[in-house]
């Protein structure tokens, strides 16, 4: 038993300098967070304008998006609202080039015509046809 004492008496003194090191270490932490108390800075009282300048850099994301669209396609010819402009409902964001549709309305015009005399040819067509058969 003698020789199992003087293996144990080691390990009993490292195990007790061990807890004495933690204990030193936990107070000197405790210690060493107190604070002095508070710490206030002091200034002469000056009036004037309260300005606030804040710098950021990062992605700004809007808080609502709303899907915009068209029934009619074409050359956008003018934009009445740039990227981040607040807008309205029913504002106008854009004109479309007019110069296809002034065409197609030409056109149209010139077939609506051209209808309205094939229209009369027929109708002196049908009134010489007509004139015809009472004669015979």
């Amino acid at each position: 038993m003698a020789i199992r004492e003087y293996f144990d008496r080691p390990k009993k003194m490292v195990a007790l300098v061990t807890i004495g090191l933690v204990a030193v270490f936990t107070v000197a932490m405790v210690v060493r967070s107190r604070s002095d108390g508070p710490k206030y800075m002091t200034a002469p009282i000056m009036r004037g304008e309260i300005t606030t300048v804040v710098q950021a850099t990062g992605t700004i994301n809007p808080l609502t998006t709303v899907p915009v669209g068209s029934s009619v396609s074409g050359t956008v010819m003018y934009v009445f609202a740039d990227s981040n402009t607040r807008v309205g409902a029913g504002q106008v964001l854009a004109q479309l080039d007019p110069a296809l549709y002034e065409a197609q309305l030409i056109q149209a015009r010139g077939n609506l015509a051209n209808a309205e005399a094939n229209v009369k040819n027929l109708q002196a067509s049908l009134t010489a046809m007509q004139a015809a058969l009472q004669i015979n």
